[in-house]
C-alpha cells in the first residue's frame, strides 16, 4: 500500500482527465496542488515512523511514497 494513495490516485486521475478531455485545465490543477499533496504525504510519513519507528522506515526503503519505481 503506498503512503499517500489519495494523493496518488488526484495525481493520476489530473492526468487522465487531462489527456481524456485534451484541456490544460486538469494539469494545471496538478500543476498547483501536487507540491502541497507531496509536502502532505511527508508530514504523514514522519507521523507513521513515529507511531511504527523500524517498521515503517524498513517499508518506506522497499516502497514508493506514490508512485512506484518514480518517486
Amino acid at each position: 500500500m503506498p503512503t499517500c494513495p489519495s494523493a496518488a490516485s488526484v495525481i493520476l486521475l489530473s492526468i487522465g482527465l487531462g489527456c481524456v478531455f485534451f484541456t490544460w485545465l486538469h494539469f494545471l490543477v496538478l500543476a498547483a496542488f501536487a507540491p502541497l499533496w507531496c509536502l502532505e504525504c511527508r508530514s504523514e510519513e514522519e507521523e507513521m515512523m513515529d507511531r511504527f519507528g523500524e517498521a515503517y522506515a524498513a517499508y518506506r526503503e522497499r516502497t514508493a511514497m506514490l508512485m512506484p519505481g518514480l518517486f
